[in-house]
């Protein structure tokens, strides 16, 4: 935790010094020095590149030059105002002119020599450039929720006129300062009018600065900010990372000598400000000087976070701006990642926050026009609050060489309608349902209210947003507003369209506005319109009806008059939705629990969260909870715009525990990296409520990791009883052998707010105790040695942890924790100095673990990029080898087959060494053949490569390519001869057993799964798809696990347990989307066509076999193509489309499915013989497949309309047999498909 600064350090010492000066005018002789340090816009320009890390080095930079140069001014000089990388400072008492140029002249000397800034991302050197004036300076302390110091008024004016003028390494005095030198001090400069250049600093008499503090007392805190005055502990925060809404308000209309009337004008526009940023949360940071005038420094986000802080900003700049209090005020505003902290040196120092944000805010103040608040576009979108504006053209600015979109503020904000773009409502049905049921009910005259509740992010709103497009009533909408700030807010909003008076008219008008519609609806009421007038912000003259109420019995008479003037504003059922009902004011909330309870006629739908204050309403209440993981999977995906892998998701799903926001920002985060800024601010929010203590802790576990073995935290972060303390425990949870953050977006948003450098510096202490203390991981040690490398900044230690992780993942077959530890450690090995020779090995690693878990894409650039690292033949042969796979997976069957060519003659170039290689080479090539059912050339290939390894094979890498060719000879063998061709099945499992391969072990279950199917003994089939599926998830490969699913599902869909079949069917599909396998998204659209048909849902069938078809043939798969025309085509028949199906017959060949669909169009032509004929070649072609031959049966029967009960019979014997319960259904329906197992290469 950082050393706590004292309220004294922040406070300018003639406002501490024998107890503070008195009055708010303050009127001191003196010379001033504005010192500007030039090339920080080119250093910040160089870091940008760098993002949060360039800010933050950027502000070190400056706290360095500041711890510098500041002991320069031990001339008795007082810091008055820090500006960004500007200095304000005033000299009193004897010859302070002479001491204030001396100071500068040493700290321009100063800055000369160690200005020069070298840091890894840029370099820059650093000048100042200075003005010097002497005069009476005018100091104005106004507010009161803490007293700012305003500098303004002609002598400040001309201090600012000299340093604008001065360039870099120039100190340019006034006239007035010049006449208090010795002649020889200065020159005359042309720069500006009555300037002059100082030449030498002078002698005099040293103050001791430090000595001058001590003198300071107490009494700085009523000067600190407002966040500072509440939260002390924040003095002792450390720097941040943090995402902040940053606004200038700028003052002018100022008299050159302030008298009383522009101290009132001050006063009464800093009480607006203080009021605007009171109600929204916002903060006042400082007040700098500013030419003609002066300018409020503001941010919403730091010291703290908060929710929405470009909407609280907007909302209080907007009030700033259209106060009236006689001086002109024009605002500027934007929103980004800053770095916040106090800079200066000890004894001197200020908090601000310093980035691209607050430097374009600065520029957008310039550029706007008064009255206004200029803002850029970017923040504007992403206030919750919706402003009226208008759009600027793009405007250019100092330092940024990308045009920026900007708008104009016009009307003061509303709440956000809820609704997120063109994303649909998702697992709300039964939600959406019942509040539909509400407002039906009161169509009918019986209305009622409804709550409903959940925490933020949870969807009310936008449940809200689908209540009011569905509701068959008219809707009047309103929301809460946090923003507010004044009474009965929540009334006018609602009553004021209602009765026809303007949002924007003034009390007055409203008041003329209002009797009138009163006298219009209800003459009667008139007399008790001054009670109304409070509800719509209106002044309206006093009645005697009124006057003689007693105060007590006021209220309840004005919601009794209100009460009955609804019945005319609201004449028919309405639906009425109020959002954000816990940010409703008071006296609202008792308008509206009044005016909507009873028998109401209307539907009244509100949302809060679960807190105090604001409106409740009896009646019935939804409690909105997270989605369901498949609803929440479905938003994530949507989102995205693409289906995951089980890998990226569940992490997701895990993360956001089913907030319908957090869900929404992880997967566009995850999708284009966008900021995740909802998640940040309402954690943030919540982190920032901590002590300083606390918060120190929470951010101390985020540094090693979500969840921290006990004795790892105990050594890092202190006694175990710290996880259980009140305000950590709400973030952390202790278990028995661990301590864990209860929501991994607990700790990441901890872990973001760190500054680097404590990062790497916790990083690092924490390696080296790992290293010291293996056991303290509690586990691998090799993986956290990593990732905390990595954040250290030691790239070289890094990749080697990282290496000796994923090859330990790999080994036990954590396919994806391999993809990962190979990442960091491509990564740090790219960044390391000297760059590894291992590199390209880290690549081919990271490459064989991401083709294995699904990712072949990724798996294609890591191949390319060690294929770039390498000029050795047989080394880049192995890697085509290596990229054919994955081609072939991705449904390139040209590429791959072009790097296979090129893989051969690298290969047979390299003779014996080559031998492994080639042997590889054919067995890709037969896993081709293999997918294409050309058995007999896939056989040939197989053999080929079991020739070449065969007692040869000696690594790991031989003896699984030998099992494999193995394997792939057995699978065409069957396919050829039968099951007893089987000849290989012991001798490949004993090889997979010997390297422990138990990922291709799964490979012949699954093949000896899909022989039993064709034989007819399902029940064999499924146990050993099952096993090949538990194998496949134990070696990690998602791929393979989900293509056995989607076997067992295929049996499911033949006997009729299609429910059972389509959940196996979702999940399979969501992976091989995910994994971009085109031939395996086609072959899963072939079974949804099979599920489809099988339920008697034809037309969905033909859609699915047809899209199929299409698939394959793009994929070049001939035969798959064929085979599913020719189900289009049954699929067709069946749906009644019999023209469409007979233009497919015409040019089908003759398949099972095939012969059995014309045996049908023939029946329906009326030609029975031809019907038997194409039935009787059905029941040959199946062969010794039983299922496809009580298809084919089935056909015969019905066929032979007289005598078609032996085919049934033996029909109906063989489908109970398999296992089909509907046999009965089947039989009467007449001919369905039969699927076909998919068996992995």
């Amino acid at each position: 935790m950082a050393a706590r600064v004292l309220a004294s350090d922040l406070v300018p010492r003639l406002l501490l010094e024998h107890g503070g000066l008195t009055g708010s005018h303050l009127r001191l002789d003196g010379t001033a020095v504005l010192i500007d340090i030039s090339g920080f816009t080119t250093l910040s320009e160089q870091l940008a590149a760098t993002g949060r890390e360039g800010t933050e080095q950027l502000i070190a930079t400056l706290s360095r030059i500041f711890t510098v140069l500041l002991p320069a001014t031990d001339d008795g000089g007082d810091i008055l105002k820090f500006a960004g990388d500007a200095l304000f400072v005033l000299f009193r008492g004897e010859e302070h002119a002479k001491h204030a140029v001396h100071a500068a002249w040493n700290m321009n000397r100063v800055l000369a020599t160690v200005g020069d800034v070298h840091l890894p991302a840029a370099r820059a050197r650093l000048r100042m450039s200075v003005g010097v004036h002497t005069g009476t300076f005018d100091l104005i302390l106004s507010g009161t929720d803490s007293i700012s110091v305003v500098l303004a008024g002609a002598a400040v004016d001309r201090v600012l006129e000299l340093q604008n003028a001065a360039p870099a390494g120039r100190i340019l005095v006034s006239d007035e300062t010049a006449a208090a030198l010795p002649p020889k001090q200065t020159a005359p400069d042309d720069a500006v009018p009555g300037a002059h250049r100082l030449l030498r600093g002078g002698s005099v008499q040293a103050h001791a600065l430090m000595a001058l503090h001590s003198l300071a007392g107490t009494g700085g805190e009523r000067f600190l900010p407002r966040a500072f005055r509440q939260r002390p502990d924040l003095l002792g925060a450390d720097p941040d990372h943090r995402w902040a809404a940053i606004g200038f308000a700028q003052v002018s209309g100022l008299s050159p000598h302030p008298d009383a009337s522009d101290l009132a004008r001050i006063d009464a526009l800093t009480a607006v400000v203080e009021s605007a940023l009171a109600d929204t949360g916002a903060t006042l940071l400082d007040v700098d000087p500013a030419p003609g005038g002066y300018r409020y420094f503001v941010t919403a986000g730091s010291p703290t976070a908060t929710e929405d802080p470009e909407g609280r900003l907007l909302t209080a700049l907007q009030r700033i701006v259209t106060s009236d209090t006689g001086l002109s005020v024009r605002a500027g505003a934007t929103s980004g990642r800053v770095f916040s902290g106090f800079v200066g040196a000890i004894g001197r120092q200020t908090f601000t926050v310093m980035g691209d944000a607050t430097n374009l805010a600065a520029r957008l103040t310039a550029r706007a026009e008064p009255g206004t608040v200029l803002v850029s576009r970017a923040s504007l979108e992403r206030s919750a609050v919706v402003f009226d504006a208008h759009d600027e053209t793009e405007i250019t600015v100092k330092g940024k060489t990308a045009t920026i979109p900007v708008a104009v503020v016009t009307q003061p904000g509303r709440r956000a309608d809820g609704s997120i773009g063109d994303i649909p409502l998702i697992g709300r049905d039964a939600d959406l349902a019942r509040v539909i049921r509400l407002t039906d009910a009161a169509a009918t005259g019986f209305g009622g209210a409804l709550t409903i509740v959940g925490g933020a992010g949870v969807g009310k709103s936008r449940l809200l947003s689908e209540l009011a497009e569905a509701s068959r009533l008219p809707v009047v909408r309103l929301a809460g507003d946090r923003f507010a700030g004044g009474a009965h807010r929540g009334s006018q909003t609602l009553l004021r369209p209602l009765l026809g008076i303007a949002a924007d008219a003034d009390a007055g008008r409203a008041g003329v506005e209002l009797a009138a519609a009163v006298e219009r609806l209800r003459p009667a009421l008139s007399m008790w319109v001054p009670l109304l007038a409070p509800l719509v912000g209106a002044d309206v003259p006093m009645t005697d009806a009124v006057d003689a109420l007693d105060d007590a019995f006021r209220q309840e008479r004005a919601h009794a008059v209100l009460g009955r003037l609804m019945e005319d504003l609201l004449p028919q059922p309405t639906t009425v939705i109020i959002d954000d009902a816990q940010w409703l004011d008071e006296a609202s909330s008792a308008t509206f629990a009044h005016v909507f309870s009873g028998d109401i006629p209307h539907a009244v739908v509100i949302a809060r969260r679960e807190a105090e204050g604001g409106l409740e309403l009896r009646g019935q209440t939804l409690a909105l909870a997270g989605l369901d993981e498949e609803h929440a999977a479905d938003l994530i995906e949507t989102v995205a715009g693409r289906v995951l892998l089980p890998a990226d998701l569940d992490p997701l799903l895990r993360r956001a525990d089913g907030n319908p926001l957090y869900l929404t920002e992880l997967a566009a985060a995850f999708a284009s990296g966008s900021e995740m800024l909802g998640i940040e601010q309402l954690v943030g929010e919540r982190i920032d409520t901590l002590s300083e203590q606390e918060r120190a802790v929470v951010r101390r576990s985020a540094v090693l990791g979500w969840g921290v073995p006990l004795g790892l935290f105990v050594r890092w972060v202190g006694p175990a009883e710290l996880a259980e303390t009140d305000g950590v425990s709400s973030f952390l949870e202790l278990l028995e052998d661990s301590v864990r953050f209860r929501s991994p977006l607990y700790r990441d948003v901890a872990y973001e707010q760190l500054n680097f450098q404590t990062r790497r510096e916790l990083h690092r202490a924490v390696a080296a105790a790992l290293e010291a203390d293996p056991e303290l991981a509690a586990g691998p040690v090799e993986p956290m040695l990593a990732m905390h490398y990595e954040a250290a900044g030691d790239m070289d230690h890094a990749w080697r942890s990282a290496r000796a992780a994923a090859i330990a993942a790999e080994e036990g077959f954590a396919v994806d924790d391999a993809v990962a530890a190979y990442r960091v450690a491509v990564s740090a090995a790219t960044r390391a100095r000297p760059i590894p020779v291992e590199l390209g090995d880290l690549w081919r690693g990271l490459a064989r673990a991401a083709v294995a878990g699904g990712r072949a894409v990724e798996g294609m650039e890591a191949l390319d990029h060690a294929r770039a690292l390498t000029k050795d033949p047989l080394v880049r042969g192995g890697i085509d080898r290596e990229r054919a796979y994955a081609l072939n997976i991705l449904g390139r069957p040209d590429d791959a087959a072009q790097a296979v060519r090129t893989a051969r003659r690298a290969a047979t170039a390299a003779g014996d060494d080559g031998r492994g290689l080639l042997a590889s080479l054919s067995l890709i090539e037969a896993g081709v053949r293999l997918r294409q059912a050309r058995w007999r050339d896939a056989q040939l290939l197989a053999r080929e490569a079991i020739g070449l390894l065969d007692e040869n094979a000696t690594t790991d890498d031989e003896i699984r390519v030998l099992a494999d060719a193995l394997r792939y000879d057995d699978i065409a063998s069957a396919e050829l001869d039968g099951d007893e061709a089987l000849r290989h099945v012991q001798r490949t499992l004993e090889l997979y057993a010997r390297i422990g391969d138990e990922l291709s072990t799964s490979k012949v279950l699954n093949m000896l799964g899909a022989r039993a199917y064709y034989r007819g003994d399902w029940s064999e089939a499924a146990d050993l798809y099952g096993q090949a599926r538990d194998a496949a998830e134990r070696g990690g490969d998602v791929v393979g696990a989900a293509i056995e699913a989607a076997n067992a599902a295929e049996i499911l869909i033949d006997q009729g347990r299609l429910d059972e079949a389509r959940t196996l069917l979702r999940a399979a599909r969501r992976v091989f989307e995910a994994s971009d396998n085109p031939y395996l998204v086609a072959f899963v659209t072939g079974f949804d066509g099979r599920a489809h048909l099988r339920a008697g849902d034809a037309d969905a069938a033909a859609t699915a076999f047809a899209t199929a078809a299409e698939r394959f043939d793009a994929l070049g798969e001939a035969d798959e193509a064929r085979d599913a025309r020719g189900r289009h085509a049954l699929a067709l028949l069946l749906a009644g489309r019999d023209g469409e199906a007979r233009d497919r017959l015409a040019v089908a060949d003759d398949s099972g499915t095939v012969l059995r669909a014309r045996s049908l169009l023939a029946l329906r032509d009326g030609d029975p013989a031809s019907a038997d004929r194409f039935a009787l070649a059905a029941v040959d072609a199946a062969g010794t497949e039983p299922y496809e031959r009580a298809l084919g049966l089935v056909a015969l029967a019905a066929a032979h309309v007289d005598d078609g009960a032996k085919p049934r019979a033996e029909a109906r014997t063989i489908l109970e047999r398999l296992g089909i319960a509907d046999a009965d259904t089947l039989l009467a329906r007449g001919s369905t498909p039969a699927p076909e197992s998919e068996t992995t290469p």
